[in-house]
């Protein structure tokens, strides 16, 4: 289980670690992505934490996202 945020993309630099990097967002401010990985089997306590609040669920790809943004 992994909460990320502040999501950005770069094509201009592949120096990950470089000071220079151009970051372009990849989503909106506030929109933390909730990501859980499973392999068929959801346990029930993970399922009903993420069940608790009134948020979407989605399938999503962050790199399509930043692929998209980059265009």
């Amino acid at each position: 289980i992994t909460i990320d945020s502040d999501l950005k993309a770069t094509e201009s630099c592949y120096n990950l670690f470089s000071e220079n990097l151009l970051l372009y967002p990849v989503a909106e401010k506030f929109n933390d992505i909730l990501e859980v990985k499973f392999n068929g089997f959801l346990p029930g306590y993970i399922k009903d934490i993420t069940s608790i609040s009134n948020k979407m669920e989605l399938s999503i790809s962050k790199y399509c996202m930043a692929r998209v943004i980059l265009r």
